[in-house]
């Protein structure tokens, strides 16, 4: 994540309650090589969202970096 929380304490924007209609957003990289090659994606509602609550995901663009071991 790019570590601009508006709570520091919390991991990422989309755990943060109570900013009324404005929308937050959280972004950042994906660079470990144990982590690259993304083949899907898991979202989790959390408890204690209002039940007509929203939210926007993203994925892109990817880029390829040539490496060298």
């Amino acid at each position: 994540m790019n570590k601009t929380c508006i709570n520091p304490n919390l991991s990422c924007n989309c755990d943060f309650t109570g900013n009324g209609d404005k929308w937050l957003s959280d972004e950042g990289y994906y660079e470990t090589p144990d982590s690259l090659g993304i083949t899907g994606m898991v979202f989790l509602q959390q408890r204690d969202l209002e039940e007509d609550a929203q939210g926007r995901i993203t994925l892109g663009p990817l880029e390829c970096v040539e490496t060298s071991k």
